[in-house]
């Protein structure tokens, strides 16, 4: 498992370390029968080497009255870090997340 790298690297080194997650994301989807079954370890690598706590894949879909709607197909989250409780985030309210409520910020 990939472990969390020093947020204040350089910019140069943390840009080096995107490109490297880039590939590495190329090379495991690209060889992946199913894009989920490699997803968790690549949103990992673009976490670590952008210095995030959180990387998260959504997926929009319309929605009815609230706009369209925001759905988590995949998160990574730092060790020190909470999963959001819900995944659906409706573009017409964004501090609401799906129909349990909780903060997207």
């Amino acid at each position: 498992m990939a472990e969390p790298a020093q947020t204040t690297r350089p910019a140069p080194l943390r840009r080096d370390a995107v490109l490297e997650a880039v590939t590495f994301a190329a090379e495991r989807l690209l060889l992946a029968a199913d894009w989920h079954d490699a997803i968790d370890e690549v949103l990992a690598r673009f976490g670590i080497a952008a210095g995030v706590s959180r990387a998260t894949i959504l997926r929009a879909d319309p929605g009815e009255d609230a706009g369209p709607l925001a759905t988590a197909e995949a998160e990574w989250c730092a060790r020190a870090c909470r999963r959001w409780p819900t995944t659906r985030v409706s573009a017409g309210n964004p501090g609401r997340r799906g129909s349990r409520g909780g903060s997207t910020r």
